[in-house]
């Protein structure tokens, strides 16, 4: 008597045939994924950082003030690039009392700042991307000359990339909790005629760079009674001569996977 056999792959049996009337299926049946190895390709991490741009030059100054706003671009230069860090140039001095008689020097402080992302439209902040929102504080308790924020998830960016928006929340101690405050209502007239709300300064206050350098930075200041995204084009404490338009350098870390 002839035995004939064959094996049936997908993991189905293995059959043995003695007639065609007596057919069984094997005990054990050899399952698909038992015959599959799973093999799992570690991907590279890379960093690429782009350095804040500092100086401790007093007349070339941006002051920062509650209810603040400002948007700087990242944009990737390759696919596949996410967001893990952000890096705050600071000026250890401080300013406060914008026009009047006064002294640079460093003023210790904590500051909560709320961290989002705006969408990129022809190099101007855009709207809001939904999905991430964080919140940090901000000091120089270290006497440092930068201040880094590491998100809480890495962020992936499209080619056209994106605007981190920056607000200066307010006040804090050192667990976040803001300090009191009463929002200023004063307003006064500017040059050109238009009502402004007195600013309620807050560090940290950031170094200027010209527009060509940097990164591409946007500021939505509160002393306006409609908030507008606009270039920074004067130095917080020059009140004469205009100059060109500036950005701040703010500096950032993405990660690719390769």
């Amino acid at each position: 008597m002839k035995i004939f056999y064959s094996l049936l792959l997908a993991g189905t049996a293995v059959m043995a045939q003695q007639n065609p009337n007596d057919v069984a299926l094997a005990e054990n049946p050899v399952q698909q994924h038992d015959m599959v190895q799973q093999v799992t390709v570690a991907k590279k991490r890379t960093e690429h950082t782009v350095k804040p741009v500092m100086h401790q030059d007093n007349n070339r100054l941006y002051m920062s003030a509650i209810n603040m706003q400002y948007a700087f671009l990242v944009q990737p230069d390759e696919d596949n690039i996410y967001l893990s860090t952000l890096t705050l140039p600071l000026m250890k001095a401080a300013f406060e009392s914008e026009g009047h008689p006064g002294v640079f020097e460093k003023v210790g402080f904590n500051t909560l700042v709320k961290i989002e992302l705006l969408e990129n439209q022809n190099n101007v902040p855009g709207s809001k991307i939904e999905g991430f929102e964080q919140l940090a504080i901000v000091t120089n308790e270290a006497d440092a000359k930068e201040f880094s924020i590491k998100l809480d998830k890495e962020i992936a960016l499209s080619h056209n990339g994106a605007f981190v928006q920056l607000t200066i929340v307010g006040k804090s101690d050192a667990e976040g909790v803001l300090a009191k405050y009463e929002p200023t209502t004063e307003t006064y007239k500017d040059a050109n005629g238009n009502d402004r709300f007195y600013l309620d300064y807050c560090q940290p206050n950031f170094p200027l760079t010209s527009r060509s350098k940097g990164t591409l930075t946007y500021v939505k200041n509160p002393n306006r009674k409609v908030m507008e995204w606009e270039a920074i084009n004067e130095p917080s404490l020059h009140a004469i001569k205009k100059y060109p338009d500036f950005n701040i350098g703010f500096g950032y870390t993405v990660v690719s996977y390769k």
